[in-house]
């Protein structure tokens, strides 16, 4: 009987579900799980062939970006890249922070909305992309790193979403009501490209 107490013990004290050895176990392994997937969809998409609409931007649209105490109203805090494909992100911004895509929140009730009515514009962060920009090895990953999210959010309107509890008022806060932001200019060679694809013979 001692020696099975024991035992349990033993499995008790070597990291339970809350852990920070458990925590680091099961990053890796969710971690290991998306490269199988990346490499799986890599592989499918060579099967396919190229894709005939992944290039049909112009050389020089404007992808955004912003960085995350650049996050607000203010549109001059926009990063633009010009290119026909999505740049790599996250990347270094001059103000040495990360630099990632451009979101806004389409909430009228938004906390994060300006008193002139300009929506609120923050970064999509991927935690996990971050930690390997950093040159971290998986298994160097903090165990207290966000999970990446099933869908982005806006970070004010799911604090208000969370501090509600009126179902009626929650539906002001939706935080996955949100879209990319895009520049004037982008807006208009987006309509451009649709109606050249919609004026393609099918």
């Amino acid at each position: 009987m001692a020696r099975s107490s024991r035992r349990s013990h033993h499995r008790k004290r070597g990291g339970g579900g809350n852990s920070p050895a458990w925590k680091k176990s099961k990053l890796v392994a969710l971690i290991l799980v998306g490269v199988i997937i990346a490499a799986l969809v890599n592989m499918l998409m060579q099967l396919m062939g190229p894709d005939k609409n992944r290039s049909m931007l112009p050389d020089d649209f404007p992808h955004t970006f912003i960085t995350p105490s650049d996050a607000g109203t203010d549109e001059s805090k926009i990063i633009i890249e010009r290119s026909s494909r999505q740049p790599k992100t996250p990347f270094k911004a001059e103000n040495g922070e990360w630099a990632w895509p451009a979101y806004y929140c389409l909430n009228e009730a938004c906390p994060g909305r300006g008193k002139d009515g300009k929506p609120y514009i923050f970064p999509a962060i991927d935690p996990m992309a971050q930690q390997i920009a950093e040159g971290k090895k998986p298994e160097e990953f903090s165990p207290d790193m966000a999970p990446p999210l099933m869908e982005l959010q806006c970070p004010m309107c799911q604090q208000a979403y969370v501090r509600v509890t009126d179902n009626a008022l929650k539906e002001r806060y939706v935080p996955m009501n949100i879209d990319k932001y895009q520049t004037e200019e982008g807006r208009q060679m987006f309509e451009e490209l649709k109606k050249r694809i919609q004026e393609q013979p099918h």
